[in-house]
């Protein structure tokens, strides 16, 4: 279940993050994305799934408060 949701979540801030104008910004959420990718392959490989929600939640909250989507991305399932 958690995966299926942190993929589709992913999917939506990628999507999301295109439509950025601004490089900095773009470029900022972007390093956020994939240091978010290397925790979740890191997760797969040690199961610190605590490690890995704290993780997310951290980039949904930065993308929330940077990007302002008209739907909020969601840390949970």
């Amino acid at each position: 279940m958690w995966k299926q949701f942190l993929k589709e979540e992913m999917q939506r801030m990628g999507k999301e993050l295109r439509r950025v104008s601004d490089p900095k910004k773009r470029e900022e959420c972007k390093d956020q994305l994939i240091w978010l990718r290397q925790q979740i392959m890191h997760f797969e490989q040690t199961d610190h799934f605590e490690h890995l929600r704290a993780s997310f939640e951290w980039v949904v909250c930065n993308f929330n408060e940077k990007l302002k989507p008209k739907h909020r991305f969601k840390d949970r399932p």
